[in-house]
């Protein structure tokens, strides 16, 4: 992108010379036509003034008058003065049109200038956008590489913090909480990602409340009963703590940063559309298919709505359809959800149905 920019700057400065060239070219011919047409009318008015008075007097022009003398004089006057008017009036007009020609040239200097001017802001622009992309992109790679939990480093993180939620997700099931009060697919992803994010660990009750007992104030006891029962699991790798102990410091950064990206292209004002999704789509390669997984769960429940589904969200800023953030889903489906039941105009590779 930056070997672009450079070769734009180079066709770029070539361009202006070549305008400049043919500018001074032109304003150069145009100014000797108005002279040689000057010099022409001024030759063509002294032979007139000269051969004159021949012409009427028919002597030469060492010639001497009587009487008539007034009479031809005001016969030359006559003549001579609406043609020098006359001649005047032209010289007049074209030091005017050599004038508007000047300041012509100037204006379209000018405009060129100015045009020039703009492009080589935008080059800036772009590069410095580009600067700050590709370092919050390195941000994003090492926020990733440096995930660590229980024995594993970097992208096996998500791995393992996938296999727990569908852990959670399958506790739920097995409940029958969602089916008894009959609820959908998006409230066991909510219930189970809010679980899943902030952990079951007795500090963190009043945390669960706030974001649980409002919906699902009628299954909140039943709810209570399954963390309880999240809590029995044995925790071989720390036995000072819940198995389930929750990703607030690993989630919350990871999804915070990249949102963050997003929003710094998705907001920018002087890309197109088309450049726009092209920056995006290299924060996509950097995904692996578990981290789009993670990314379509965080984003229908409700910690992750921001991403589209937040009531009010405008079309344009629909950001998990416009860029295709989750296109990468393997096979389309995972335990039955799919994707484009929440974001129907969303593409993607595959579309059949798995369980992980």
């Amino acid at each position: 992108m930056l070997s672009e920019i450079l070769n734009d700057n180079y066709n770029l400065s070539i361009e202006t010379s070549l305008r400049e060239a043919k500018n001074r070219l032109i304003y150069m011919n145009s100014k000797k036509g108005i002279w040689l047409f000057t010099g022409i009318t001024l030759i063509v008015i002294s032979l007139i003034f000269f051969l004159l008075p021949y012409l009427v007097t028919q002597e030469s022009w060492f010639w001497s008058f009587g009487q008539e003398t007034g009479v031809i004089g005001d016969t030359i006057g006559g003549i001579v003065g609406p043609a020098i008017a006359f001649f005047g009036v032209i010289l007049t007009f074209l030091a005017f049109y050599i004038q508007y020609k000047a300041n012509q040239v100037q204006v379209n200097a000018l405009a060129e200038q100015k045009k020039e001017a703009k492009v080589q802001r935008d080059q800036i622009l772009l590069q410095q956008f580009e600067s700050n992309f590709f370092e919050l992109l390195k941000l994003h790679r090492e926020n990733v590489s440096e995930l660590s939990y229980r024995n594993s480093q970097g992208r096996n993180v998500i791995i393992k913090i996938i296999n727990e939620f569908f852990e959670i997700m399958q506790i739920i099931i097995d409940s029958n909480i969602i089916k008894e009060n009959r609820l959908d697919q998006q409230d066991l992803a909510n219930i189970s990602y809010t679980i899943l994010f902030f952990g079951t660990d007795e500090s963190v009750d009043d945390v669960l409340e706030n974001r649980l007992f409002e919906k699902y104030s009628k299954m909140y006891d039943s709810i209570i009963t399954e963390i309880n029962r999240l809590r029995t699991k044995p925790n071989p790798y720390n036995q000072g703590k819940y198995y389930y102990n929750g990703h607030q410091s690993r989630l919350g950064h990871y999804f915070r940063h990249m949102i963050r990206i997003v929003l710094y292209v998705h907001n920018n004002k002087f890309l197109t559309e088309e450049q726009k999704y092209e920056y995006i789509r290299i924060l996509r390669s950097q995904l692996s298919n578990h981290e789009q997984i993670l990314l379509f769960f965080n984003s229908i429940s409700d910690l992750g709505l921001n991403w589209e589904l937040a009531d009010g969200t405008k079309e344009e800023d629909k950001l998990i359809t416009k860029y295709k953030m989750i296109k990468n889903i393997p096979l389309g489906s995972i335990y039955g959800y799919r994707p484009r039941r929440y974001y129907p105009s969303l593409e993607l590779e595959h579309d059949f149905e798995i369980g992980l």
